[in-house]
């Protein structure tokens, strides 16, 4: 094999890497609306969404890689130079805008290098006009476009729907959201992976006296002219993009972070604070709060709440109240349908929480300072409180005990004044304690390790990870 034959595979090779790239640059375009509005979950969408890019190679023509192929450049200009340039320019360009997250067309990048390249080799006559038009008009008119029609159509909507039930209506919408990931995918593969049939083809016809004499697998290489697009590139070009999509999909649920979430907490001291810290460190870390629900303590019927932050659908639903009122609210919610991650802080962790919930309690995390279970010390604790009480210690067994335990170092250092008290507790570092060493910041605030737990099979378990 020749060394330039080698390299027009070498090329038709960072080709098809760079169709997979473009899925992987607007995976997150692909299953964002059916991911954020849990009408599928995140590996479902993936699947869905490489599904409809691949088989889109049976659904649609080649008229746009056939642009590509011979409407924008010049033919007698193109060579394996030309193409590889505007590939190499592409990818380095979708990386870049990928990296800074910065939106941008992986057609229009691909268009550009592949112009660029040709007026780097002949100049700007190498540049069939006509063929520059459309493409350059769409840049603009696309995004107006979308924005007038969804504007239109979300109106339309509004209004002709707006004396109908929600429930019924949003059930239609989630299904028609498949429809609409599906048909969105579809033309993505559609589009894009064209492009990269057009270059392809652009090559194999430049580079054709290469293969003209060639047999064996090398003869499906020869192409004369790019009016005709063979059956191995189409396949070759979608299925690069749907891995692609694949790819960038998986990635994305590897790392994806819930960005919104719900609050309930009740109505006191406690809950409107431990709320109020949470919603502004959660907006600082660039959250939404979807939804903020205030509860009566002692009260037994949370279902108008509940009702109210199903119909946002966080992921996450965030709960500032006691293990009473807690149980309670998972167990309605369960009743409801409501489908969330619940999370608390440690007043949660108590036997009785899960009598309350029942078997809707499994799942539900829990962040507290907490012992750790394998500590010889705090392994002596619990089989000194087991004997004296005949139950596992709850959550508060641990606090009383060290908070009495730093009370008689604190005064052994400072005295029984209340001013030698303060001054002895400040003075203790790293005192070991059955929920870890502490520590007083310069706030007065006790230092301890934050440890998280789910409550699985009937008990509380740490979360190695």
């Amino acid at each position: 094999m020749s060394a330039s034959i080698s390299l027009v595979l070498v090329i038709i090779l960072v080709a098809l890497v760079f169709d997979f790239i473009n899925g992987f640059h607007d995976s997150a375009n692909s299953i964002a609306t059916v991911v954020s509005t849990r009408v599928l979950s995140p590996g479902v969408a993936v699947l869905w969404a490489a599904f409809f890019n691949f088989i889109a190679a049976f659904t649609v023509g080649t008229a746009v890689a056939k642009t590509i192929g011979k409407g924008l450049i010049d033919p007698s200009v193109v060579d394996p130079s030309v193409v590889l340039g505007a590939l190499v320019g592409a990818i380095v360009w979708n990386l870049v805008t990928w990296y800074f997250g910065l939106p941008s067309s992986s057609s229009h990048a691909l268009m550009g290098g592949f112009g660029g390249a040709a007026v780097a080799k002949a100049g700007a006559v190498a540049l069939i006009g006509s063929g520059w038009v459309k493409p350059l008009l769409f840049i603009v008119i696309s995004p107006l476009l979308g924005m007038t029609l969804a504007l239109l159509l979300t109106v339309a909507l509004s209004w002709a729907l707006r004396r109908h039930h929600p429930g019924p209506l949003d059930t239609v919408f989630r299904r028609l959201q498949l429809l609409s990931a599906g048909l969105y995918s579809l033309s993505h593969g559609a589009n894009d992976a064209q492009k990269t049939m057009g270059i392809i083809v652009s090559l194999l016809v430049a580079s054709q006296a290469l293969f003209a004499e060639q047999a064996g697998m090398l003869r499906h290489l020869h192409l004369v002219s790019a009016d005709h697009i063979p059956m191995w590139i189409v396949l070759a070009a979608h299925a690069a993009i749907a891995l692609g999509t694949a790819a960038g999909g998986w990635r994305i649920i590897k790392t994806l972070g819930h960005k919104n979430a719900a609050i309930i907490y009740e109505n006191s001291s406690y809950g409107k604070t431990l709320s109020s810290i949470f919603i502004d460190e959660f907006k600082k870390l660039g959250g939404t709060i979807v939804a903020e629900e205030v509860i009566e303590k002692g009260g037994r019927d949370f279902r108008s709440q509940i009702t109210r932050i199903a119909a946002r659908k966080p992921p996450v639903t965030v709960t500032y109240a006691y293990y009473a009122e807690g149980g309670l609210i998972v167990r309605q919610a369960a009743e409801l349908g409501l489908k969330t991650q619940f999370i608390s802080h440690g007043s949660i962790q108590n036997q009785s929480f899960a009598e309350i919930a029942g078997p809707a309690a499994d799942g539900f995390i829990s962040g507290s300072p907490r012992w750790d279970d394998n500590d010889p010390q705090v392994k002596a604790f619990i089989e000194r409180f087991k004997k004296k009480y005949n139950r596992e210690p709850d959550l508060y067994g641990p606090y009383f005990y060290d908070a009495v335990r730093l009370y008689a170092a604190a005064i052994e250092k400072g005295g029984y004044s209340k001013e030698g008290i303060a001054k002895g507790l400040k003075s203790l570092k790293d005192f070991p304690g059955v929920n870890g060493k502490m520590s007083f910041d310069q706030g007065n605030v006790v230092l301890l390790p934050l440890r998280f737990v789910k409550f699985e099979g009937g008990k509380w378990v740490p979360i190695k990870k």
